[in-house]
């Protein structure tokens, strides 16, 4: 197994855990935080936020978060191969789910209200840092599924 993906891996496991929630959790809430990672985990510090506030929820519902902050660090620094390792991030998350068979199908969700859900927790987790950068970003562009998922 190379350090890549024994570093990425746990990470992965750790958001596969947040979107799927308890399992009582409706598919719909699944499908907002996975629409919430997918638009944070395109930047550093977007990715940066998800992951405090990931782990912060995993703990409170008393499981354990997982990962070592040393992981993390491979995600949320500049350049390369950092952005690298977010790409492959995304992929062994949806990897995860999939292998869990975590439904978080359009079908019979309504996505307009699941991308404003995923918005608004976003622009939450951006307000409630300090970091001007964050702040900058409009968390609401771009939630679209061709930008992820491609075209139906």
């Amino acid at each position: 197994m190379s350090e890549t993906t024994t570093t990425i891996t746990p990470v992965a496991r750790m958001i596969a855990d947040w979107v799927e929630g308890s399992p009582d959790d409706s598919r719909h809430k699944r499908r907002v935080r996975l629409l919430t990672y997918r638009r944070a985990g395109q930047n550093r510090y977007g990715l940066g936020m998800l992951l405090v506030r990931a782990a912060s929820d995993l703990a409170l519902q008393g499981q354990n978060p997982g990962p070592e902050s040393t992981a993390w660090k491979k995600l949320i620094l500049p350049g390369r191969p950092y952005w690298e390792n977010r790409m492959y991030l995304a992929a062994t998350v949806l990897q995860i789910l999939d292998e869990r068979h975590v439904d978080v199908s359009t079908y019979r969700v309504s996505l307009e209200l699941a991308r404003e859900e995923a918005a608004a927790l976003l622009g939450e987790m951006a307000f409630a840092t300090d970091d001007p950068e964050a702040k900058a970003v409009d968390w609401t562009s771009g939630m679209d599924e061709e930008h992820f998922f491609g075209a139906a």
